[in-house]
């Protein structure tokens, strides 16, 4: 068995899979010692001890498996999560406050590195936030500082979420304007009138 000392003085980081092992391992052994205190390894019928010792066994395999199981999905999807790089120095910025401005932003984000830009999108009408804006770095690793610095953070009282910005999708072309005399139409000089 295992063991794992915690001092009080230094702080042990154990992950969750670990843990769960550990446990497993643990009841293992208090499994094996309650069977040698009950005294026998017993083929004596369904109730004995030996027989609860197979069941214990058998069950602490089929946790054992779905742990090992959760352990690699877990790692997987974590390093999809935290091995991500950004790809531009853009950083999109939600949860903003409708009193934040584009200095209040600036200010925020300028203590992890040199800034392009710090914008609050407003609405057109009314010029009030819509709670959202991005910033852009002059680098990508200054990008990232930020990112993980002001994530879930309270910027003007509200919580901030700082995410990668998406590109832009360029816009389809506006559809050609149409003759407000023509209700869809058309004459064909050959043929004569046809409907569109």
């Amino acid at each position: 068995m295992r063991k794992v000392n915690f001092a009080p003085t230094k702080l042990t980081r154990i992950s969750l899979s670990e843990l769960g092992l550990i446990l497993i391992e643990d009841l293992k052994s208090s499994a094996a010692a309650w069977g040698a205190k009950k005294g026998g390894d017993g083929d004596e019928g369904e109730g004995s001890v030996g027989s609860r010792e197979r069941k214990m066994e058998k069950v602490l395999k089929g946790e054992r498996s779905k742990l090992t199981n959760h352990m690699s999905s877990q790692q997987k999807y974590s390093s999809i999560r935290l091995n991500s790089t950004l790809t531009s120095p853009k950083l999109f910025v939600s949860g903003l406050s409708r009193y934040t401005s584009d200095e209040n932003l600036k200010k925020a984000f300028e203590q992890f590195g040199s800034l392009v830009e710090a914008k609050v999108i407003t609405d057109r009408a009314t010029g009030r936030s819509k709670g959202f804006g991005f910033v852009t770095y002059e680098t990508i690793e200054e990008a990232e500082k930020a990112r993980e610095g002001m994530n879930a953070k309270f910027l003007d009282g509200w919580v901030i979420f700082v995410d990668p910005a998406k590109t832009s999708m360029p816009r389809p072309p506006p559809p050609p304007p149409q003759d407000p005399l023509n209700f869809g139409i058309t004459t064909n000089k050959t043929i004569g009138w046809t409907g569109r």
